[in-house]
């Protein structure tokens, strides 16, 4: 009776047989091939699955890397991408690209930004009548509407961006280039 292996538990042989010499790979080779067809695309299509080849993606490993990971040949790795629109978004995700996002969406919050919102307010009505003037009926309504609300920059990212861009400048004890030190004696006895 053949071993079938999980995903978790291949992806454990896999990263445990790179971590050693050609032989183990050999050997994860053959395990994997008794896993009797568990690399396929509909279990890497899972989200579980892709999860991992995000990460992948983000830590920066080639296409080849993660098709050693995956269990498979670099070229079936690219037919996937084809065949799956879920496997090539979380393919196309690159480190440099986490890398981006992180720092725009810092630098938006350092500097703040506006923000539309949907909300519901209550509306009164009052009809009239066209003739008396006087007023028929009133009544409330719910009316969704939009608005655009600020939110402020936070302190703590503005710190985190300057402190980061310019640390000769803005870290604890750093002052201003050309600025003096001056040393402050402090005498106990009164």
């Amino acid at each position: 009776m053949e071993k079938v292996f999980t995903l978790e538990e291949r992806f454990c042989i896999i990263f445990y047989a790179t971590r050693k010499n050609k032989t183990c790979l050999a050997k994860t080779y053959f395990l994997r091939k008794e896993a009797n067809g568990i690399s396929k695309l509909e279990e890497w299509e899972k989200p579980s699955s892709l999860v991992l080849l995000r990460g992948w993606a983000r830590e920066g490993m080639s296409l080849g890397q993660i098709a050693k990971r995956c269990g498979v040949g670099e070229r079936t790795l690219c037919q996937w991408k084809n065949q799956s629109c879920k496997v090539a978004d979380a393919l196309q995700q690159t480190k440099e690209l986490a890398d981006k996002l992180i720092e725009e969406a810092l630098y938006e919050r350092a500097k703040g930004y506006t923000v539309t919102v949907q909300k519901e307010i209550k509306c009164k009505q009052v009809e009239y009548d066209p003739d008396t003037g006087k007023k028929l009926r009133e009544w409330e309504e719910i009316v969704p509407v939009t608005e655009e609300v600020y939110i402020e920059g936070n302190l703590s990212a503005m710190q985190f961006w300057l402190k980061n861009r310019k640390p000769e400048v803005w870290n604890r004890g750093g002052g201003a280039e050309g600025e003096k030190k001056e040393e402050i004696e402090i005498i106990d006895d009164i």
